[in-house]
């Protein structure tokens, strides 16, 4: 205060001072505060604009019939964790539908049993390399 030869009489006039000084340096809109305030904006019009975009695309999709106690996505939901369950409700759901059309048709097939799995081999017996096994397969043979 002294280096500037400011003189305050009251801590009004002393705050006055401070902030403009912090100004100068920092501009107001690059402060903490002002960013977080910017940021929460931010969030809340990135979130609208994904409820338009899903809007937008359940639209665009044919109508299926969806169960009376969900929610339909056109409304907004009322807290995010709730947004969140639908987003994996639908991820699920769509990550299912394409299982079923890649695997239409097809019977999968069960792994071996443990006991078809420990007699392929001896258990206590240290892996060996392919091209091993096979010579000393062929050795046997011969």
């Amino acid at each position: 205060m002294k280096a500037n030869n400011i003189k305050v009489h009251s801590e009004d006039k002393l705050l006055e001072l401070l902030l403009g000084i912090l100004g100068s340096v920092t501009p107001v809109d690059q402060w903490p505060s002002q960013a977080e305030k910017k940021a929460g904006k931010k969030r809340r019009v990135a979130h609208a604009r994904e409820i338009t975009r899903g809007q937008t695309a359940a639209a665009d999709r044919p109508a299926e019939p969806t169960p009376a106690d969900e929610p339909s996505a056109a409304l907004m939901p009322a807290a995010w964790a709730e947004h969140a369950r639908m987003i994996e409700r639908a991820v699920d759901t769509d990550r299912r539908r394409r299982r079923e059309q890649a695997l239409a048709g097809t019977r999968p097939v069960a792994p071996p049993t443990l006991h078809e799995a420990l007699n392929r081999r001896p258990m206590f017996l240290p892996p060996c390399d392919d091209a091993d096994a096979e010579t000393t397969i062929r050795e046997d043979d011969a």
